[in-house]
């Protein structure tokens, strides 16, 4: 039998195009010489010295008509804060084992619970679980 590879003619293989970088200087190419550079003195912004306050306060009485009032309609006293915060129970720190399991079954967007997500982390980094056990919480170390 004819071997196929041995009666093909030798061809040279063409030289393969040099390929030239695209981005950036390549080897060969002359660095330019850097041109001096004039350094300009800007002066320094000076602050005055006394600089009035951004916001001023002003506690002003404003009259409510007496159809307002009847509705009940008052002025507000200005040292009571526009928003109050929210009811619920503010954990005393340490937080518990108890505390930490309850604060993991509360909503996502509590910050109890995230509380509870980092102190729960704080735990696994030295290895120990929460586990609960009779209602309660307790820890347990990882082998």
């Amino acid at each position: 039998m004819d071997d196929p590879v041995q009666q093909r003619p030798y061809v040279p293989q063409q030289p393969q195009p040099s390929v030239q970088p695209v981005a950036g200087v390549s080897k060969e190419a002359e660095i330019m010489p850097v041109k001096a550079v004039d350094i300009v003195q800007i002066p320094e912004y000076e602050r005055p010295s006394e600089v009035p306050p951004p916001i001023e306060v002003v506690k002003a009485h404003i009259d409510v008509p007496a159809d307002l009032t009847a509705i009940g309609v008052s002025n507000s006293p200005h040292d009571v804060p526009a928003i109050q915060a929210t009811q619920g129970t503010t954990p005393s720190m340490p937080l518990t084992d108890d505390q930490i399991g309850e604060g993991l079954s509360k909503k996502p967007s509590s910050s109890f619970r995230w509380l509870a997500e980092w102190c729960r982390r704080q735990l696994m980094k030295l290895h120990i679980t929460l586990q609960k056990v009779q209602g309660h919480f307790i820890r347990v170390k990882e082998r």
